[in-house]
């Protein structure tokens, strides 16, 4: 209670500019595929960084999270020659604030798989780091992720002038908007590179209905099995949200 106390206390220290409750962020995804590829000659053949865009849709009690579209995405060597191609799986997040909880569609392996569950408050920590992210003075927060195989440390920015608890993937529960992200030092950034402050239309958010109804659990454990079974393998999924 005292953390979240000094919480709301310092966005309150963020005046004089005008809070943005409703609109679209519009996000830019980065991945360092060479950090989670430890053949050398196959880095070799791929881009350091992977990126693809994501837009978050916000008003007071509801967001959705989603693609910015659908497309495939050839990763090319530096000589120019394609050497894979991808579909980037279309993940989906509605979050309802005031009546706390969520609704996400996942795609794994081509299939659509529908979570339903209540939003969570996460331990974040707020240091008194600042940085100005898409034109908003934000402040930093950090936390220690140890429900994934491999404890992560997450670093958010969020913006007291945009007084809403969301951001991107999952991240929120934050006195403010999280226009960036930073996993493990550079691992994967989500990054706000453009906000629109506009009146959102009733179909602009809504939650996703389409997919297996499956628990956060039984999702968890089947995307874990099958990424045991690539490892033994001796194939490796590229990205780990």
């Amino acid at each position: 209670m005292k953390e979240m106390l000094l919480l709301f206390v310092l966005a309150l220290a963020y005046t004089g500019v005008e809070k943005l409750e409703q609109g679209v962020i519009q996000y830019e995804q980065k991945v360092n595929l060479h950090r989670r590829i430890p053949d050398p000659a196959m880095k070799e053949r791929l881009p350091e960084f992977q990126t693809m865009q994501t837009q978050l849709f916000f008003n007071p009690e509801e967001s959705f999270y989603k693609p910015l579209e659908e497309e495939e995405e050839d990763l090319e060597s530096a000589g120019g020659g394609v050497v894979m191609r991808f579909r980037r799986p279309m993940n989906e997040i509605y979050r309802h604030f005031k009546e706390g909880r969520k609704v996400e569609q996942r795609e794994f392996q081509g299939k659509k798989y529908l979570i339903e569950g209540q939003l969570k408050q996460l331990p974040w920590k707020v240091t008194g780091e600042q940085e100005k992210v898409a034109g908003y003075h934000c402040m930093k927060a950090v936390l220690k992720d140890t429900l994934m195989e491999q404890p992560r440390t997450i670093a958010a920015w969020f913006a007291p002038d945009i007084p809403v608890p969301a951001g991107p993937e999952h991240f929120g529960s934050l006195p403010g908007m999280i226009l960036k992200v930073d996993i493990n030092d550079g691992d994967l950034i989500y990054t706000a590179v453009k906000i629109d402050a506009k009146k959102l239309q009733d179909t602009d958010i809504e939650a996703p209905s389409k997919g297996k109804k499956v628990t956060e659990a039984e999702f968890q454990k089947m995307v874990m099995e099958e990424m045991k079974k690539m490892g033994a393998q001796g194939g490796r999924m590229i990205i780990r949200q």
